[in-house]
């Protein structure tokens, strides 16, 4: 079955409505993995209960309090790696497209 491994967008410990929409996107292409790369993943992590999300893979440390891109694409391509996605979704943000490279 296929696969999408999605990156969970926050504001100030809220939850996008990008991720909802990536989410959604997603579960067209099958199962759905979140990755929440965050120091307060705790907060984050129930929001995404109401969403087409199957699976959540949580990325924790002071290296992302302040929102590290650098951080953030290394511990999503370690994710990536091991999970082996059939694809990767990010929101088309200043951050996001920073992360993607």
């Amino acid at each position: 079955m296929s696969s999408a491994l999605i990156l969970v967008d926050s504001i100030a410990g809220k939850v996008t409505k990008a991720t909802a929409e990536l989410a959604t996107f997603g579960k067209r292409i099958g199962s759905v993995t979140a990755v929440i790369c965050s120091s307060d993943a705790a907060v984050l992590t129930p929001q995404l209960a109401s969403l087409a999300i199957d699976k959540v893979i949580t990325c924790t440390g002071v290296e992302f309090e302040k929102f590290s891109t650098g951080a953030t694409a290394t511990a999503l391509a370690q994710v990536v790696a091991k999970e082996s996605p059939s694809v990767v979704l990010i929101a088309s943000t200043a951050r996001g497209k920073e992360i993607a490279g």
